[in-house]
């Protein structure tokens, strides 16, 4: 229907709208059977103008203009198509590419041809010819239409300069009014039923000296035809006639749009109808020496408020100066409303929550200051409502705040075209997987979305994510990590956006090691990939329900935990892997009752720690978890140096992995993804759901090193993983105590005594070590002292001395030794393990 001229389609058919926001016109809905009661009581149907859509609030209804135009006529399509080619003189399939005649613009508009020949309209390349001449009959410009309906018809000579339509046909006209239209067609119009009338290049293009050109033609009278929308271009062509001609100015309001539409309505009626209009009922007269034109004026004419490079329009009777305030009704006195201008700056759709609306608000408050709250509390002036802004310094209190809310109503109309809604969501990460749109921090990528942020924490980790500094720092950075462990731990931040477009679920990778070796400056670098590490990283205090919501508002971007364990918060470990691999919330109760939405997300978890999960802590997820011992991950000068560069430089790289994942596609990612598990399931031995998870970490590797145009992307992927994953396979499904015990009877069993006879004691049913031997093989063999001495005492396998220690004081040979003793009985007991030595 994108051929049909919509304003007049909808009033033939529907009559003049309740209301006009731009676009949008208001009706009371013709499908009655459909509302409570059979009638449409308050005006619920729109109608759009621009493109020829229809919705109800109230009933649902919605549809195109053919499809409204079968449904009210009832008719087929087909005959409705029919009907309406005859109606708009278009062939509804094939109009776009028909090129325009002056055969089909006469007959489409109802217009005489030998009229238009007389005016030198004619047939050309593109479309038809409208010359534009002087008062001396002489081309000065030439207009193109190039087709009946639409956007940019109209195609002006390189080089011409615009002018009035009509200057040359100045013996033709009377002394009594002359009709000033927009464009070419309605002075047509006017011209084939004898009126005076002159055509305006555009509404909002009057010059000065065009007045000096209507005066010369001395009419009694000048009548403006004021088209919707067009108020103020009126008005401001209105103002400079009446300063600068003698002649009495008016303004006229069509109940159609336009003239040609008014005439095409009923030709045959057109004479009689138009002259009821130009009766003095109906023509306002545009004298700005009256305060209530001139306080029009003034608002019409002021400089809209503006938002993010958008200029919004204020009318008449507020104005938006240094101040919110607003005409009274009578006279042109004003009353202050907000001690500073408030307005709306956007409307936002959340995506996440589809039946949910925002609306940014925005004030100046040493400079431009806003918040984007629910449209509902936007336009509640109680103090749970748009009072709270009064909190972040807006201008609003108990006194005004329902004068502002009316203003918001008011401005909402004015601005309908600019203020359509725009995407929206409250998580980061995929906004819309068809069209790869990303969310990071307040930044979108690959299409428009708008953070909304629903907190002050929120508001905070967004502008963490932020770039900073140089891009070639942080490549430096990465440059620097020599060994395969560094490579995967880094990449790992990287594997959080691969989840939904794998349609896997969500995972953690679980680093330990003994302090120092490098796992918190190793989890800053991959993390300023995407903003500053300070600012998004989590912290050793969070609660488990600020994680939900952490974990919720990241979605598909990585959330890091640090030295979980230092929380000292008893369990919470264990929620805390329960929680996150299950991607939602718990479901909790409202204060006024019912539950809480749950909040789900899709994210890849890193967490780092200083000694191992058992396999009681991950029982039911061993799927989607997977643990990592390194003993050796960064230098300790890099990572001092990880850990100052990153405060500076950051946010780069990560931007840059995401729009190379969009780029690609997930078509491709997911055939890379494929190609890579197949390798991995043929080279490393583990269980289904950890291959998936070393599968996601070795991809994003891949990823990334394509991102920094490395060589061999795939190819050092594998082998980091490969070498990374080389000995996880052994302890496999085993304790630390477990794994402890078979290295200490391993390391017994090797045990050579010309070493010293003092060092290993077996007395009946205990084995004595030195306590200094003891700590060696312990930190040889990568595990956590503290963290295996607990579970040794926790299953009976070692003798502590009261509640001081776990060694216990000895003579030998006139010296005293510190031992630490095992229960060989309850060692061998346990699983019926025997004993090798």
């Amino acid at each position: 229907m994108s051929n049909i001229e919509y304003k007049s389609f909808i009033i033939n058919l529907l009559g003049k709208p309740e209301r006009r926001n731009q676009a949008e016109w208001t009706y009371k809905c013709p499908f009655e059977g459909r509302h409570e009661g059979g009638v449409d009581i308050d005006p619920s149907f729109h109608f759009n103008v621009d493109e020829g859509v229809y919705h109800c609030k109230a009933c649902s209804a919605q549809g195109n203009a053919l499809e409204l135009y079968s449904k009210l006529k009832n008719l087929e399509i087909s005959e409705a198509k029919r009907e309406l080619n005859e109606r708009y003189r278009l062939d509804y399939e094939t109009e776009g590419a028909q090129k325009l005649t002056l055969e089909r613009y006469a007959s489409s508009k109802n217009l005489r041809e030998e009229l238009l020949k007389k005016l030198d309209v004619r047939n050309g390349e593109g479309g038809i010819k409208i010359p534009y001449k002087n008062t001396e009959g002489e081309e000065v410009s030439v207009r193109t239409r190039t087709k009946m309906y639409g956007e940019n018809k109209f195609i002006w000579r390189s080089g011409d300069e615009t002018t009035l339509y009509g200057l040359w046909r100045k013996n033709n006209y009377n002394a009594e009014k002359l009709i000033l239209c927009e464009g070419s067609s309605d002075a047509h119009t006017l011209w084939q039923h004898s009126y005076s009338a002159l055509g305006l290049p555009g509404i909002g293009h009057f010059k000065e000296e065009w007045a000096e050109k209507i005066e010369e033609l001395n009419p009694g009278k000048i009548v403006i035809i004021q088209e919707d929308g067009a108020r103020r271009e009126v008005l401001e062509i209105a103002k400079t006639l009446d300063e600068l001609s003698e002649r009495e100015v008016n303004i006229l309001s069509l109940p159609i749009d336009d003239v040609s539409d008014f005439y095409l309505k009923s030709p045959d009626t057109f004479k009689k109808r138009f002259e009821k209009q130009l009766s003095e009922g109906n023509l306002e007269e545009a004298n700005f020496s009256r305060d209530k034109l001139r306080a029009e004026y003034r608002c019409l004419t002021q400089s809209g408020p503006k938002y993010k490079g958008e200029t919004f329009r204020v009318h008449y009777p507020y104005l938006l100066d240094d101040k919110l305030r607003k005409y009274k009704h009578q006279g042109s006195n004003l009353i202050d409303i907000a001690s500073r201008p408030i307005y709306i700056g956007e409307k936002i759709k959340d995506q996440v929550e589809k039946d949910k609306e925002y609306v940014t608000l925005v004030w100046e408050n040493g400079g431009i200051k806003y918040q984007t709250i629910p449209r509902q509390k936007a336009f509640n002036h109680y103090q749970s409502g748009i009072q709270e802004l009064a909190n972040y310094g807006a201008p609003v209190n108990s006194t005004n705040a329902r004068n502002i809310v009316e203003f918001f109503d008011n401005f909402e109309s004015w601005n309908h075209n600019k203020l359509s809604p725009i995407p929206g969501s409250s998580q980061f990460g995929w906004v819309d997987l068809e069209t790869l749109t990303f969310l990071i921090g307040e930044e979108s990528i690959g299409g428009e979305c708008r953070f909304i942020a629903k907190g002050d924490e929120e508001k905070r980790l967004a502008r963490g994510y932020q770039e900073s500094g140089e891009r070639a720092e942080w490549v430096k950075l990465w440059n620097q990590l020599e060994t395969p462990q560094a490579r995967f731990a880094v990449s790992s931040l990287f594997a959080s956006p691969l989840i939904a477009l794998l349609k896997e679920r969500p995972a953690l990778l679980y680093i330990y090691g003994e302090s120092g070796i490098g796992k918190t400056a190793a989890m800053k670098l991959g993390l300023s990939a995407f903003g500053k590490p300070e600012a998004i990283m989590d912290t050793p205090f969070s609660t488990l329900v600020g994680l939900e919501e952490k974990a919720a508002l990241l979605n598909d971007l990585p959330l890091a935990a640090d030295e979980r364990q230092s929380s000292g918060e008893g369990g919470f470990l264990e929620q805390f892997v329960y929680m996150l691999s299950g991607g939602q919330s718990k479901s909790r109760g409202k204060k006024d009752g019912g539950l809480r939405v749950s909040k789900r997300w899709r994210l890849f978890a890193v967490m780092t720690g200083e000694e191992d999960l058992t396999t009681s802590q991950l029982k039911g997820i061993e799927n989607r978890s997977l643990q990592l011992h390194l003993t050796d991950l960064l230098e300790e000068s890099l990572a001092i140096e990880i850990h100052k560069k990153t405060k500076t430089h950051h946010g780069h790289v990560g931007r840059e992995y995401i729009r190379h994942l969009i780029n690609k596609g997930r078509k491709e990612i997911r055939e890379d993804a494929r190609e890579i598990y197949e390798v991995l399931y043929e080279d490393v031995n583990m269980p289904g759901g950890k291959l998936t998870i070393l599968k996601l970490i070795t991809l994003a590797e891949k990823l990334l090193l394509e991102t920094l145009s490395k060589d061999d992307a795939r190819d050092v992927a594998l082998n980091d993983a490969r070498t990374v994953t080389s000995n996880l396979s052994q302890q496999e499904g085993k304790t630390m105590a477990e794994r402890g015990r078979e290295f200490i009877f391993n390391k017994v069993d090797e045990y050579d005594s010309d070493e010293g006879s003092n060092s290993i004691r077996r007395k009946e049913d205990e084995l004595w070590i030195k306590s200094d031997m003891f700590k060696d093989w312990i930190r040889n063999g990568d595990f956590t002292k503290n963290r295996l001495l607990n579970d040794f005492e926790a299953k009976g396998w070692i003798k502590k001395r009261g509640s001081s220690g776990y060694t216990i004081k000895d003579r030998v040979d006139g010296s005293q030794i510190y031992f630490y003793i095992f229960d060989l009985d309850e060692m061998e007991d346990e699983d019926e393990v025997d004993i090798p030595f």
